[in-house]
């Protein structure tokens, strides 16, 4: 995923694991905490690795997939961009280890 740049209209500070935008696909926005397993801190224009956790995972079933495009959004600015790139389980994912 990609965030924004102040200048481009995206935060003007960092963002940290446990970050909690709107995420937003399909028309609807959506809770999902994030976590950036490679990094301490995301700064606008960073491209990083996220994962995502969805509040309520069994709304997304089917809807979220391998490409789908999503936003993550401060009210309505759009603040980063991404897409899906794979999907895990609860049981394949192990602390510190995807």
């Amino acid at each position: 995923m990609t965030f924004l740049t102040a200048e481009d209209g995206g935060r003007s500070g960092p963002a940290f694991s446990g970050y909690r935008p709107q995420f937003h696909y399909a028309g609807h926005d959506w809770i999902a905490l994030s976590t950036y397993p490679d990094v301490t801190q995301v700064n606008p224009g960073d491209t990083v690795r996220v994962f995502l956790s969805f509040l309520s995972p069994e709304r997304h079933l089917g809807q979220v997939i391998v490409g789908t495009p999503f936003l993550f959004r401060e009210g309505r600015r759009i603040v980063a961009y991404g897409s899906i790139s794979k999907i895990l389980t609860p049981t394949s994912v192990t602390p510190g280890h995807p």
